[in-house]
């Protein structure tokens, strides 16, 4: 069995996601910007679900465990609301989808959390982003060619305010994956599906926050920022090689697939003309990682410069003190 965790903002759609890959309405679904998902205690049988994908051939279960949306505006819960999505991201589970709604404003907000957004680099099974849009679908008005042209600009757009957002905080994906509209959620289900079924499930050792306040202090020490920092670049390129690689192998598949019966796992027949666009999509992928090695490099000497560290260092101090507005004087330390 297959199981993956989803998280994201409250109000981006976590919990309409997953009803829509499991094409059944399982999961409470909130107004915009509000949590409906709970933490702990009862919360916990009701934020897991179990389904079976029939693609025609196999039957495979996948378990999907629904996160309280993080970050959240209610300081009396976020910090709460992170561990308990570092904890269900911890289990062994086979990987992490994050919905995120395809909004410029969200860099901004994003940004103020990159201190604990780029502690998912420690999970070990991979992370997609799924940008959940919500534009219209086709009107009366439109010709095939107007509206297929129109999506794919809007898929491009999303992509670009999704891309944006990974680089500002620091969340690293394996994949994108774009829905410019609700309905084709439940097809890039079946894509995620496939890259978590080629990920062994593992159990991940994702801080805390009581535990990333205590490494900031000793952030404190100039040399030991520098060599975490330099820790921290070594398991971002190795995050990218093994990123690299899964999805080479899973170009290989597609193009296998697109050449043969153009039947898919999760997915079953689909045309040929569809899997090679998803080959190319990958290949892009394929090309950010290696761009991302390269700024991870740039970073691991410039580590070296124990000034620059110094300054990095009381820059994060500072970050992760104004989440106290978010997080709670509690969750500080802070009387």
């Amino acid at each position: 069995m297959l199981r993956f965790v989803c998280i994201g903002m409250p109000g981006h759609g976590k919990s309409t996601v997953l009803n829509e890959i499991a094409k059944q309405g399982l999961f409470a679904v909130g107004a915009a910007g509000s949590s409906c998902t709970q933490a702990g205690g009862e919360w916990e049988a009701k934020n897991t679900k179990v389904i079976t994908i029939d693609d025609g051939k196999t039957e495979t279960k996948l378990e999907l465990i629904d996160t309280p949306g993080f970050p959240d505006p209610d300081e009396k819960v976020a910090a709460e609301y992170y561990d308990h999505v570092v904890k269900a991201c911890n289990q062994k589970i086979n990987g992490v989808l994050f919905v995120l709604k395809p909004e410029r404003e969200m860099a901004d907000v994003l940004e103020k959390y990159a201190t604990l957004l780029k502690e998912f680099i420690h999970l070990e099974v991979p992370l997609i982003i799924l940008v959940n849009g919500t534009e219209a679908g086709k009107s009366k008005w439109d010709t095939d060619e107007q509206y297929a042209a129109t999506m794919a600009q809007t898929t491009r757009d999303f992509r670009k305010i999704a891309r944006n957002i990974e680089r500002r905080c620091g969340l690293h994906a394996r994949e994108i994956l774009v829905s410019a509209t609700k309905d084709q959620i439940a097809s890039l289900g079946a894509d995620v599906a496939r890259a978590f079924a080629a990920s062994p499930a593992r159990k991940s050792s994702v801080k805390t926050y009581a535990a990333v306040l205590e490494e900031l202090k000793k952030c404190e020490n100039t040399e030991y920022q520098a060599n975490a920092q330099v820790d921290y670049e070594d398991a971002r390129i190795k995050k990218c090689n093994s990123d690299v690689s899964a999805l080479e192998n899973h170009i290989s598949n597609l193009k296998a697939w697109a050449a043969g019966t153009c039947w898919i796992p999760f997915g079953g027949q689909v045309a040929a003309a569809i899997l090679l666009s998803k080959c190319a999509a990958k290949q892009e992928r394929i090309k950010e990682l290696y761009s991302a090695i390269g700024d991870a490099e740039n970073e691991k000497r410039a580590a070296g410069n124990l000034e620059e560290m110094k300054k990095k260092s009381e820059i994060a101090k500072k970050d992760v003190m104004n989440l106290g507005k978010y997080l709670g004087k509690i969750a500080l330390g802070v009387k």
